[in-house]
């Protein structure tokens, strides 16, 4: 029986399409490095002999990088003192360290204040309670009087006890809702004041009579009687509230 023998045809490349091809792959380059001149990348991937701007973009990248390093070293510089308080024989001393220090003398009382403040103001909005400005610089005024008569100033207190006019005028507001909110059942009788004007009356201005240190003495009173109320009104008010600690001192 007689095999056919099976021929392969071989097809050659002709050499014109290749070099065709050769031509549009340049084309295309030359097209894609136009378009990155235009566009301005930095970022250039036509290769190590890409004739593109691509330095010029470089070096304002850097720059910027630079200018942006010197910004931060300023800041860095001039807020020191939120991470650096003091230096020891070149030794920091942080700011995180002081406050740590600060609220193991002090957190505790000083966040006891702030809650027994928010409670006051809460109870007085409950009750309707409201403090006019009239009222809050008439104490103002009292007080003032009060220092006066003693050879001191308002600065000078301010100073010793660390706060500024407006904390002052808080701290007064307060006063005055917890007057009215506990003060409506307080009375001071004429003999209380006689009494204390008699006690005390050492620790008076130099010639100080009693009728001009009536009001005084009878303001001191209320105060007295205030402070004795407050506290058992505090926890009252602390035990129906819902207070939830997330430090402890």
């Amino acid at each position: 029986m007689a095999t056919k023998k099976t021929t392969k045809k071989t097809v050659k490349k002709s050499p014109i399409k290749a070099k065709t091809k050769k031509v549009e792959r340049m084309e295309v380059m030359d097209t894609k490095v136009e378009n990155m001149k235009m566009a301005g990348k930095d970022n250039c991937e036509c290769g190590p002999d890409c004739s593109c701007d691509c330095k010029p973009n470089r070096k304002k990248l850097i720059s910027w990088i630079v200018l942006a390093v010197l910004i931060i070293l300023t800041g860095l510089y001039f807020l020191k003192g939120f991470f650096v308080v003091a230096l020891v024989n070149g030794k920091p001393v942080s700011r995180f360290s002081l406050d740590r220090e600060l609220e193991k003398q002090a957190g505790k009382a000083i966040l006891n204040n702030k809650i027994a403040e928010m409670l006051v103001i809460e109870e007085g909005i409950k009750q309707k309670i409201v403090v006019s400005k009239e009222e809050i610089d008439a104490k103002m005024k009292t007080i003032e009087d009060q220092i006066k008569a003693q050879g001191q100033t308002l600065e000078a207190l301010f100073a010793a006890q660390g706060i500024n006019k407006e904390e002052f005028l808080r701290q007064i507001k307060i006063q005055i809702l917890v007057e009215k909110l506990l003060g409506k059942d307080i009375a001071v009788e004429e003999q209380e004041i006689s009494d204390y004007f008699t006690q005390n009356k050492a620790m008076l201005p130099a010639g100080a009579t009693l009728e001009s240190q009536k009001e005084n003495i009878k303001e001191s009173l209320i105060q007295e009687k205030l402070t004795a109320k407050i506290q058992p009104w505090l926890d009252e008010l602390k035990a129906k509230a819902k207070i939830i600690n997330f430090v402890e001192f």
